[in-house]
């Protein structure tokens, strides 16, 4: 990714980390008590989003990230919907609702914004590029003895496991 040595370093990553940390804080509320399956469901969603993009941010194509990301929007869309049935049930008050649904609202649009860079044709070339260097590199580093061209040069021949099959035309 363009400038980023770290998940962490992403706004999307930054929102839905926050978004955790604001939601963690209510689920300490003694009336969550009486809702095991909303807490549960609501700590998941919300704690899931900041892991999901650092996961896709460790696969080294945009295509292989990309999933991931779609994962963390979708939990994030799944913490508003929570928060509005925590709101029903009297467990957060509308003000708390507003506040956290803004900010769930924002990090899902970052999130978005992070998705379609993903998508782009920008970030496969920016991959491929990468991807690139980093063959030139290995290449430059590879020692240059002779016994590195040799063992280039041998070809190994692989052990025939099956045992009722004949292993060359010869052996017919």
């Amino acid at each position: 990714m363009p400038g980023f040595r770290d998940a962490c370093e992403i706004d999307a990553w930054k929102l839905a980390r926050e978004l955790e940390d604001r939601v963690a804080v209510i689920l300490e509320r003694r009336g969550f008590r009486r809702y095991p399956r909303l807490l549960d469901q609501l700590a998941r969603s919300s704690e899931g989003p900041p892991v999901h993009i650092s996961e896709g941010f460790s696969r080294f194509y945009p295509s292989e990230n990309a999933p991931f990301v779609r994962i963390a929007r979708a939990s994030i869309s799944e913490t508003i919907i929570h928060l509005h049935k925590a709101q029903a049930k009297g467990l957060i008050d509308a003000r708390e609702l507003v506040g956290l649904t803004t900010l769930a609202k924002r990090a899902r649009s970052a999130t978005t914004g992070y998705l379609l860079y993903l998508e782009s044709q920008d970030a496969r070339d920016a991959a491929e590029r990468h991807r690139g260097r980093r063959k030139r590199r290995s290449q430059d580093a590879e020692p240059t003895n002779e016994g590195t061209e040799e063992r280039r040069n041998v070809r190994t021949e692989r052990p025939n496991f099956r045992t009722s099959e004949p292993k060359n035309a010869r052996d017919l």
